[in-house]
């Protein structure tokens, strides 16, 4: 945070009466905000608008302030300010016309950097203010190529046993390449938004794979690299994480906390042997994921309603189901976060635990230490819970421990991996569960996916053609789609959403739970009186242009 920007600021938004000094001081020093710059805490704290903060700016420092979220590049404006320079400064090159370089700066009063800046370009620099977030990620997005050909050249000199070819653009001082590298790919995939990370070693090739909205990208491969460099690699992440970077011989598991891009990230690690080599899988946990609003769940209203009442229950059994990836976690940690209350005591047990949440007690599993999620649920009930979640119902004793944990009065809440939600009744009677305690105790099932939104800045209509069959719709239907552009990296696609369906269990369908009815009925019972299905809502939500039939006929159409 630079003081120097706050002492200029602080003193006329006092006078303005936008904001008093004890919401300043308190904001300020929120252990949440250590790492933000001072402008970031007014707008992600909404003690100001952009518009107000940039006639604010105007009329007392006769200095612009800029929103670079749609900020549209020019490639010849980067070589005017290297990368280091512009990290360890906050600014970022934004025009040049041959006289005028427009610079964004985190701190425009910083008459060092705007002399230093001048001297080098032997331009008139014209200051304007931006947030430190958007700058750093202009900084990632738009110096990436140029990081990745250099720290590629290191690897290659390293394997040679040549000197690397550290320079004005080195992003570390660190010696090791391989460090630099790993740390680089890090920083890249939470730029670029990517839920996993795939490092894959190939004969003399080493290819990086993003998971990006759903969908897997290469986005590196370096070719002619020797098989001990590439486990040099993949030892680094074996390192972050305590394993064994001896044996290459058979899978291992594990998870690391980093800061990446001043964001505190947890990764999740999946190593698997290969005919080349470990192949490393890493999980980005997002921590901002945890702290979603149910609102910000992207959910239908009718939906949402319904997942409300679910989750406003005091005892009984709530369930989330769906594939890996498609979102369960996150829908339950928003809902944790609503009911997290002094009066409430919340436990939850994971593998590992995600996302940290201050107020509720998380225990994360140690397979090597025999606790297991049905272990710790055994002890989590002498801990007087109100509500009980387990990351996921894996076998038939944390099931029945589940069961009965709810028919005490909690309310348990947890994961199952099921197509569909009455599927996941039938799953769970055949894992044992007494039929006539799992209809008395299960208060409703949600099932869902993750589908990719349209990519706003390049949405354009269109007509279905061929693929309103599928969707049981007219061709002539008018929908939407996106073009590609560089915010979505060509792909007309930016974010992800939940489709879903919700089956809320009233007193008939407890009774055909307890009769064991089939999965027919009671899907047929449940369409009867309400129940959407994950294809119908995405097909509905296809007609209100949030994404595409090609996405949904990927994603969904299998399910129904």
């Amino acid at each position: 945070m630079s003081s120097e920007l706050r002492e200029r600021l602080e003193p006329v938004l006092v006078a303005r009466a936008i904001m008093s000094q004890e919401s300043i001081d308190r904001l300020t020093q929120d252990p949440n905000n250590i790492d933000k710059g001072f402008i970031d805490i007014l707008l992600d704290e909404k003690c100001i608008t952009p518009g107000r903060l940039s006639a604010l700016f105007h009329e007392e420092f006769l200095i612009s302030f800029r929103d670079l979220t749609d900020f549209v590049f020019e490639p010849e404006t980067k070589h005017l300010i290297e990368d280091t320079v512009a990290f360890v400064n906050m600014i970022f090159p934004l025009s040049n016309d041959g006289r005028t370089l427009v610079l964004a700066m985190a701190n425009p009063f910083d008459r060092i950097v705007f002399n230093q800046v001048k001297a080098r370009t032997n331009l008139f620099i014209q200051p304007v203010l931006a947030t430190v977030a958007q700058i750093r990620n202009c900084i990632n997005r738009y110096y990436t190529s140029d990081q990745t050909a250099l720290l590629t050249e290191n690897i290659k000199n390293a394997a040679k046993g040549k000197e690397a070819a550290y320079g004005a653009q080195a992003i570390r001082l660190d010696d090791s390449p391989s460090v630099q590298w790993i740390d680089m790919v890090l920083s890249q995939a939470i730029t670029l938004r990517a839920s996993d990370i795939h490092i894959e070693p190939f004969e003399r090739c080493l290819r990086i794979r993003f998971r990006i909205d759903g969908q897997l990208m290469k986005i590196n491969e370096i070719k002619d690299i020797p098989e001990h460099i590439t486990r040099q690699m993949v030892s680094r992440i074996k390192v972050l994480c305590n394993l064994n970077t001896t044996n290459q011989n058979f899978p291992q598991d594990g998870h690391f906390r980093q800061k990446v891009n001043d964001l505190d990230m947890n990764f999740r690690v999946s190593i698997m042997p290969t005919a080349f080599g470990d192949k490393a899988v890493l999980r980005l946990l997002y921590r901002h994921n945890a702290f979603l609003t149910k609102e910000q769940l992207g959910f239908l209203p009718a939906d949402l309603e319904k997942v409300s009442r679910l989750f406003d229950q005091n005892h009984g059994m709530v369930l989330v189901t769906g594939p890996t990836g498609s979102g369960k976690t996150t829908t339950l940690s928003c809902f944790l976060n609503e009911m997290n209350d002094i009066h409430v005591n919340i436990l939850t047990v994971e593998d590992p635990v995600e996302s940290y949440m201050y107020g509720i007690n998380q225990v994360s599993l140690n397979a090597n230490s025999g606790l297991t999620f049905s272990e710790s649920l055994k002890y989590m009930l002498r801990q007087d819970p109100d509500v009980i979640m387990v990351g996921e119902i894996r076998d038939q004793e944390t099931a029945h421990i589940a069961v009965r944990a709810s028919i005490t009065g909690h309310l348990v809440l947890s994961t199952l991996h099921t197509s569909d939600a009455v599927s996941t009744i039938v799953r769970m009677l055949d894992m044992g569960i007494e039929d006539y305690l799992f209809a008395s105790v299960l208060k409703g099932v949600i099932s869902q996916r993750l589908v990719r939104r349209i990519c706003p800045h390049c949405k354009t209509e269109t007509t279905l053609g061929p693929l309103g069959m599928p969707l049981r719709l007219a061709p002539d239907t008018r929908v939407f789609k996106g073009k590609g552009c560089h915010f979505c990296n060509d792909t007309g696609y930016l974010d992800r959403f939940a489709v879903l369906e919700v089956l809320e269990i009233d007193f008939p369908l407890q009774q055909m739970i307890a009769a064991r009815a089939s999965r027919q009925d009671i899907l047929d019972y449940a369409l009867a009186h309400g129940m959407t299905t994950i294809f119908d809502h995405a097909v509905q939500s296809v007609l209100l242009g949030h994404t595409t039939a090609e996405e949904v006929l990927r994603n969904v159409y299998a399910v129904n």
